[in-house]
């Protein structure tokens, strides 16, 4: 299989929320910073070596400080070989009732062998991801 990543199936992949289905299951995410020490009392972020890992570490705990899954609007699309540079907006609601709304960033690399993502650097309001945690305990914290 050759691959290389366009605007309308990366574009697809965030509409219909299939961009998990994507990730090879070894994928190199980082989120915030390789050091996760962007967001001081904040464990959602730093370096992760598998689908599984950000799946434990990240989706999972943050899943319940929201009312429902963030809608997610893609704003732009920037291809460049095997390279997807994605922005977007994430809107949802806090348990506490204030508003998520996110911005984000993913710089996504694609193997051209499988089609899977097997990179990515998330950016986000790393302030907005404390203040969720810190302000929406969930139990057993």
């Amino acid at each position: 299989m050759s691959f290389a990543p366009t605007e309308a199936h990366v574009r697809a992949l965030f509409a219909e929320m299939k961009m998990f289905d994507a990730m090879d299951p070894d994928v190199h995410w980082v989120l915030t910073n390789e050091e996760g020490t962007c967001v001081p009392g904040v464990a959602m972020q730093g370096a992760f070596n598998s689908f599984a890992e950000v799946m434990d570490k990240v989706i999972k705990p943050l899943g319940p400080r929201l009312t429902g899954v963030p809608k997610i609007d893609v704003t732009h699309v920037h291809i460049a070989g095997m390279t997807a540079i994605v922005e977007m907006k994430g809107t949802a609601t806090q348990k506490n009732g204030d508003p998520y709304n996110n911005r984000y960033c993913w710089v996504l690399t694609f193997s051209p062998d499988t089609g899977k993502i097997v990179r990515v650097f998330e950016y986000l309001d790393s302030a907005l991801l404390r203040d969720v945690v810190q302000n929406n305990k969930v139990e057993g914290e």
